[in-house]
């Protein structure tokens, strides 16, 4: 059976490019894997905060942004399982 971990393998990208872009927006909004990753812990930490734990379910609903991807990693390393709604306008 093959197993693997999507947040150990961001982790090991955010180790080896940590200056590289992950998220390109448009010119002006550029995010490198370690500011990804250091939002994403910060949100992890909040989730854990309000009570979720492992196997928990989320919908997350909003925009394609760098907020929803550091929300996603953020479930990820939490094991918060999550489901995504884009809205309309961010298709």
């Amino acid at each position: 059976m093959y197993e693997y971990n999507l947040d150990l393998r961001f982790q090991n990208i955010v180790e080896r490019y940590p200056k590289r872009a992950s998220l390109w927006f448009n010119e002006s909004e550029i995010y490198t894997y370690r500011e990804l990753n250091r939002y994403a812990n910060r949100l992890a930490r909040f989730l854990v905060q309000l009570g979720l734990v492992s196997g928990d379910v989320v919908c997350l609903s909003g925009i394609k942004s760098v907020h929803t991807f550091a929300l996603i990693l953020a479930c990820l390393k939490t094991g918060v399982i999550y489901s995504v709604f884009w809205t309309p306008t961010a298709l």
